[in-house]
């Protein structure tokens, strides 16, 4: 391994504390609006290749990544029942209300295909839960 991504692994903690950062990377990605900012893929395919240096095990890591990504879809959904009819009669919203009409037409249409291909391209992530 180069001295660089050395370095780069010494700076990260060990044990419980570096799943656990890896988990929350993973939940933080996954949450709407927030996962813009979080660059989670990434540092979930570093983590997998300081595994295969004998950083963390592979295991460990693909199921603390995955149970992070799995509550903060959960919390999106939740957040997006919750939050996004309230949200859109905001007045922001409500100046958009051609182009809403729009977006509510395409995910009756294509909704299924909509989630399933948004979670897979990473800036539309995040506003998935709010459609």
């Amino acid at each position: 391994m180069e001295s660089w991504l050395k370095t780069v692994a010494d700076w990260l903690p060990g044990g419980n504390l570096y799943y656990a950062l890896i988990g929350t990377i993973s939940f933080l990605e996954s949450v709407a609006l927030l996962g813009i900012f979080v660059p989670g893929s990434v540092f979930i395919v570093f983590a997998g290749f300081l595994a295969t240096h004998g950083k963390g095990s592979i295991v460990v890591i693909m199921a603390v990544s995955a149970f992070g990504a799995i509550v903060g879809d959960l919390l999106s959904y939740w957040a997006g029942a919750r939050l996004g009819p309230r949200l859109l009669k905001s007045r922001s919203f409500l100046k958009r209300k051609k182009l809403l009409e729009k977006a509510r037409r395409f995910f009756a249409d294509h909704g299924g295909k909509s989630v399933l291909f948004g979670r897979f391209i990473g800036f539309l992530r995040p506003f998935i839960p709010f459609g």
